[in-house]
């Protein structure tokens, strides 16, 4: 895709057809729950709604900030739902300020997901180092090694639940119900928003995607980011580019590994100058940075975690298996 003129494409006098945004729900669902949660930290029986507050207090008193504990106290679904109906209508308001002509689409996950397949411990760091424990047959070290988090850390957080918002699974359906979201068994959101921008691009549509999360920068397209308030383009070599840098860094959100050592930095000195380079080259660098790494291991620890990291984006082949990544190698 070439560098797209945003004013044409958000002005209805110079573009063909309606403009359609592609709306992350799971991130504006979460917005909403998450502030709505009732989050408080307590000392004793004083209340504060910054963790901050909480310590200072305790410096104040000569009190061991240990004692700094979280409560919940939930508001009502009813302002759950009003805090989302808020937010979707302040991206409507705002992108009326850009373009006078829109539809919005939202997009949801289900639980089922098919990257639970390719790497099986695909998003446990979710569930809280318990559970993860628990599925490893008590195994404590297999464990950690799967979260991939310091001793510290692990011990820090044994006992510790993990905590979904009181409303999320409520919201999700609300978007359902009263926005006509679509959700597909297997497909995460950002599958269905790459798909659709897929297909909305062979029909020459113009489509803008709706999102906070910088994962969705592997889709070329126009992105409107609500937070920055910001319309940027992504153009096909920017998305190869930002995938494959992804592909060192892995995802820590969903445990999904990287190279071992390589963070932001390296990562990007690992890629520098590579913009505008083909599948094969990226691939033959970062293969060449797992394999340094782990050596053989490394080729299969760079598949998993790519087909993982790849949104999928292919709107013509028939079956879910023909949309993973598949590296590019010449036969």
């Amino acid at each position: 895709m070439p560098k797209v003129d945003i004013e044409a494409l958000l002005d209805p006098k110079y573009r063909v057809g309606e403009l359609t945004l592609l709306v992350d729900g799971d991130i504006y669902a979460h917005q909403a729950a998450f502030v709505t949660d009732g989050r408080m930290y307590s000392v004793g029986p004083s209340l504060f709604k910054y963790k901050k507050d909480a310590e200072n207090y305790c410096s104040a008193k000569g009190i061991d900030p240990k004692e700094v504990t979280i409560r919940y106290d939930p508001e009502p679904f009813r302002h759950a739902s009003g805090t989302l109906k808020a937010i979707i209508n302040n991206i409507q308001l705002s992108m009326q300020h850009k373009s006078d002509s829109f539809v919005m689409r939202y997009y949801l996950t289900p639980k089922n997901i098919f990257r639970s397949e390719i790497l099986p411990h695909y998003k446990w760091n979710r569930l809280g180092v318990d559970e993860v424990i628990r599925r490893c047959d008590g195994d404590e070290e297999m464990a950690r090694n799967i979260l991939r988090m310091k001793p510290e850390t692990f011990e820090k957080n044994k006992g510790i639940p993990p905590r979904v918002p009181e409303h999320l699974s409520k919201l999700k359906e609300f978007l359902l119900k009263r926005y006509d979201a679509v959700r597909k068994e297997l497909y995460e959101a950002d599958d269905l928003i790459g798909i659709a921008a897929h297909e909305l691009e062979l029909l020459g549509k113009p489509y803008a995607i709706v999102s906070i999360d910088k994962d969705l920068d592997c889709i070329p397209g126009v992105h409107y980011n609500t937070n920055k308030d910001e319309v940027y383009n992504v153009t096909e070599d920017e998305a190869r580019h930002n995938f494959y840098y992804q592909c060192l860094l892995g995802d820590s959100t969903d445990n999904i590994p990287g190279v071992p050592k390589v963070g932001k930095g390296k990562a990007a000195k690992i890629l520098d100058g590579m913009l505008g380079s083909s599948d094969r080259e990226y691939y033959e660098k970062v293969l060449e940075a797992w394999t340094n790494a782990l050596g053989d291991e490394g080729v299969e620890g760079l598949h998993a975690s790519a087909k993982c990291l790849w949104i999928l984006k292919d709107s013509v082949s028939p079956t879910l298996e023909d949309k993973i990544w598949k590296p590019p190698i010449e036969k």
